[in-house]
C-alpha cells in the first residue's frame, strides 16, 4: 500500500480538552509532543481518568507509555479509557454530560470543536508549556482545547491494483474509481468528517454536486 497525496490537501487537528483536574493538563498535553515538559499534580490527586480514541490506546499508541512516564513523574495513576473514534468520543461525553467519568479528553479534532464547546463541559486551562503551541493551530482563545498534534488527509492506493492512482479529488469521479473507494462513515468517524470538510473546502457551494458525481 502507497500514500498518495491528493493535490488539493486537507488538514486534521486533533485536540486535547480538558474536563476537572486543569492542573493535571500540563503534561498530559505535552508527552503526546515532545515528552520534554513535566508538571506536578496535586497530592490529593491520586489518579486521572483520560477518555480518548482507540488507536490512542493501542499496542502501537502512546497511551501505554504516557501513563508510565506520568506515574515516574508524579506518582499519579493514569486510566486511559478508549470510547471508539472521534465521533463516538464526543457523542458518549454529550451522553454522559457532567456525569462522565473523565477529567481530560484526548482526539477531538477542529471539526467537533464547535459542537463540544456549545455543550459547555469543558473547562479553561493554562498549561506551562502552552507558548511553545504553535498560534496557527490555536482555535480557541478561552484554551478550553489545546491542540497537540495534527496531520494531513491522504487517500491510500493499493499499488499492487492495475488502477492510477488519483491526482486529485476530481479524479474520484472518474469511471475507473467506482465503487473503489472506502470510505469511513462522517457521522461517526472524524477521519469521514474531515474528508467530508475537504470536499466542501474545496468545492465551496458544488460540494454536494461533487459527492454526487
Amino acid at each position: 500500500m502507497s500514500n498518495v497525496p491528493l493535490l488539493q490537501g486537507g488538514r486534521e487537528k486533533p485536540f486535547l480538552f480538558t474536563l476537572r483536574h486543569l492542573f493535571l493538563m500540563t503534561i498530559v498535553l505535552a508527552v503526546p509532543i515532545m515528552l520534554a515538559v513535566s508538571c506536578q499534580a496535586q497530592a490529593s490527586a491520586k489518579s486521572i481518568t483520560v477518555w480518548t480514541y482507540d488507536s490512542f490506546v493501542s499496542e502501537w499508541g502512546p497511551g501505554g507509555k504516557i501513563a508510565k512516564l506520568y506515574k515516574e513523574k508524579t506518582g499519579t495513576d493514569v486510566s486511559f479509557v478508549s470510547k471508539g473514534d472521534g465521533g463516538a468520543l464526543l457523542a458518549a461525553l454529550l451522553s454522559e454530560g457532567k456525569k462522565a467519568q473523565a477529567d481530560v479528553v484526548i482526539g477531538l479534532d477542529n471539526n467537533l470543536a464547535s459542537k463540544a464547546l456549545s455543550s459547555g463541559l469543558f473547562s479553561s486551562a493554562n498549561p506551562k508549556n502552552l507558548a511553545s503551541v504553535d498560534k496557527n493551530l490555536i482555535i480557541d482563545e478561552k484554551n478550553r482545547l489545546i491542540p497537540y498534534d495534527y496531520g494531513t488527509f491522504a487517500i491510500i492506493w493499493d499499488s499492487k491494483t492495475s488502477i492510477t492512482p488519483p491526482k486529485s479529488l476530481e479524479d474520484l469521479t472518474h469511471p475507473e474509481y467506482r465503487k473503489s473507494l472506502i470510505l469511513m462513515d462522517p457521522r461517526t468517524s472524524t477521519p469521514g468528517l474531515g474528508f467530508l470538510a475537504w470536499t466542501e473546502a474545496v468545492y465551496k457551494d458544488a460540494w454536494q454536486d461533487y459527492w454526487t458525481r
